[in-house]
Formats: C-alpha cells, sequence, structure tokens
C-alpha cells in the first residue's frame, strides 16, 4: 500500500516479460513519491513471481536512508499568473511561464509512463 512506502524502501517491478527494474524512494512528494531508478536490470527479482505481480513491490529497506543531491531539482506547477516550481523538501516558489515551461511537470507517473521512459532508442 502506498501510504506506507518511506524513503530509503527498495522496490522493484516488472519491465516486461523477461525483466526486472530496481530503485529506491526518495522522498513524498504532493502527487506520490519520488524515486530513482538504479541502473540495475536483472532476469529475476529475488522474490517469487507470485510476491511480485506486475505491480510494483518493495522488497528491502535502507535503514537511515539520507538523500543526497536534491538541490537545484524542481518541478512545475500552476498556470498563468500563478505558474510555480516545488522543490524536493515541498518548498514553492513563483516563476515565470517561460521557466514554467522549461520544467518537469508535478504531475504522478504511472507504471505505463516509467516503462516508456526506458525503452532503449
Amino acid at each position: 500500500m502506498l501510504r506506507f512506502v518511506k524513503p530509503g524502501d527498495i522496490f522493484c517491478f516488472k519491465l516486461d516479460e523477461d525483466r526486472y527494474c530496481f530503485g529506491r524512494i526518495i522522498t513524498l512528494m504532493t502527487v506520490g513519491h519520488l524515486s530513482e531508478l538504479f541502473d540495475i536490470i536483472k532476469k529475476s527479482p529475488g522474490i517469487t513471481e507470485l510476491e511480485i505481480s506486475n505491480a510494483r513491490r518493495i522488497i528491502e529497506h535502507q535503514v537511515n536512508y539520507n538523500p543526497k543531491n536534491l538541490d537545484g531539482i524542481y518541478f512545475a506547477l500552476g498556470i498563468g499568473d500563478s505558474c510555480k516550481k516545488k522543490d524536493c523538501y515541498g518548498n514553492d516558489f513563483l516563476i515565470s511561464e517561460s521557466e514554467w515551461k522549461t520544467l518537469p511537470k508535478l504531475s504522478p507517473k504511472g507504471g505505463f509512463d516509467i516503462k516508456k521512459r526506458l525503452e532503449i532508442a
């Protein structure tokens, strides 16, 4: 359940029929969780396929996890005169519409979106 997910949780998900990807929850955001994907793809998740099904699964927790290098990471929200950027610490800043256009939007991403980003060109 997503409400029990916390920073430092290590997860895996099924990329396709033969491969699993792994990542870690960095922090809680307004629309979900910010996570990082590891550069690790394996044929086995390390737990049974039945436990994984097709969803993300927490497989471990990194104790005393303290995310680093989050300064300068922003997500855009709002529209027109209300354009803002939000940092990973939950702070909002008013910005111009032109800066808003350059930032990733603060919007939840699901499994389909993540798998599309992982496709090798």
